[in-house]
């Protein structure tokens, strides 16, 4: 009777211990599945934070690509516009030395009719004086 009541105790003493364990892994399995919603909680932020991210980074893309357009436009019409610039200056300058050309022909020719007049006039008084 004292081994049965023995047993009976040791039997007792390991079921108090199995309950305990069992209390303990239940505990565990308990805190593993907050930890598991927390994670998923978490996780599913850091998706949403991740999405916000890369439709950020899309639109930073977009805007820098129209602003590279922008500038490739802006820097092809200042050079048409510089090409512009230059033809009408070449032009200018042919018409300036035209005129500077014709002005110095043009008083040249004065010169010369201004000359041939005075000798002329010379000319004329030689014959009065000689009449």
């Amino acid at each position: 009777m004292a081994r049965k009541s023995e047993d009976l105790r040791r039997l007792e003493t390991e079921h108090e211990h199995n309950l305990a364990r069992l209390r303990e892994l239940n505990n565990q399995m308990d805190g593993q599945r907050q930890q598991e919603l927390h994670s998923k909680g978490e996780k599913r932020i850091m998706e949403e934070e991740l999405e916000n991210l890369t439709a950020e980074r899309n639109d930073l893309v977009r805007r820098m690509n129209e602003l590279s357009e922008k500038y490739e436009d802006y820097v092809r019409t200042m050079n048409q516009e510089r090409a512009d610039i230059m033809r009408a200056n070449k032009q200018h300058v042919k018409l300036l030395t035209a005129k500077l050309f014709w002005q110095i022909l043009t008083a040249g020719v004065q010169q010369r009719r201004k000359q041939a007049l005075q000798e002329m006039m010379r000319c004329a008084d030689k014959l009065k004086h000689m009449e």
